[in-house]
């Protein structure tokens, strides 16, 4: 997959995360993948910043 292909579904994600109201969540990390409520926003993977470091990113903007 292409990283804007990436950059997309991550998108997708974050748009379904917020219409379905997880967005009342704060973003957690479950092993690699991060999570906003229910809604699995992204797996890193290698050569990704660790799922914890883009949780504490999410947190800060929402």
């Amino acid at each position: 997959m292409s990283t804007a292909e990436r950059a997309y579904f991550v998108e997708g994600n974050l748009a379904a995360a917020y219409h379905n109201g997880h967005n009342k969540s704060a973003a957690r990390a479950e092993g690699n993948t991060v999570m906003l409520g229910a809604q699995p926003i992204m797996t890193c993977v290698s050569g990704d910043e660790s799922a914890q470091t883009l949780v504490d990113r999410l947190n800060k903007i929402k």
